[in-house]
């Protein structure tokens, strides 16, 4: 159990200029849990740079061998990943999970998760829980995964674009506006949008 890729926990990376690419493969047997490809919690990763070389960050995890719990790539327990103009690049091989208040942030750079299939127990779920949030600022929020996909909150004054292969797009939340999109910023919440569909029908 627990062969993570990488695991990082109460620590800090900044970049300014230099691109930063964390790339984990977890473990496993085939039989055991928590062989995930990249484990962060209550960490902060920062591109500070604000010309042109200012630093990309991105991630690449693949979730492990086992039964439970082998996910690509989690953010717990207040993980901060942010840049000031730069683009954010998640791509998982496996499930993605995002909790207890972790944000991934920009000023105006955009913001890119990929979350694909892997076997028949990770099958490329988004996962935001806790408050979790992806505020992309100006730049845009391009989020696709191969199963369902549960929001807490997506913002950003540009393009927003969500999209499931196979799966259901989900309300996971009760605190923050699942989507806050450019359009004189109104919020929309997954579940309003599902009721107005049903009222639709019932007409």
């Amino acid at each position: 159990d627990y062969h993570r890729g990488i695991q990082m926990a109460d620590s800090t990376i900044t970049t300014r200029d230099g691109d930063l690419a964390l790339l984990g493969q977890g473990g496993g047997n085939g039989t055991n849990y928590f062989n995930q490809g990249i484990g962060i919690q209550n960490s902060t990763i920062t591109s500070t740079g604000t010309g042109s070389d200012a630093a990309v960050i991105t991630l690449h995890g693949t979730g492990g061998a086992g039964t439970i719990s082998n996910d690509g790539i989690t953010l717990h327990s207040s993980t901060l990943i942010s840049s000031e103009v730069a683009d954010i690049f998640l791509t998982s091989e496996g499930n993605v999970w995002m909790d207890y208040g972790s944000t991934l942030q920009s000023d105006s750079g955009d913001i890119s998760i990929d979350v694909n299939y892997q076997n028949w127990n990770n099958v490329g779920q988004f996962i935001m829980n806790q408050n979790s949030l992806v505020d992309a600022g100006s730049g845009n929020i391009d989020l696709d995964a191969a199963g369902d996909i549960k929001l807490t909150g997506l913002s950003s004054t540009a393009p927003v674009a969500v999209d499931s292969a196979s799966g259901s797009i989900l309300d996971n939340d009760d605190t923050l506006v699942d989507i806050i999109p450019p359009a004189a910023q109104q919020g929309y919440d997954i579940r309003d949008v599902l009721q107005q569909l049903v009222d639709s029908q019932s007409l």
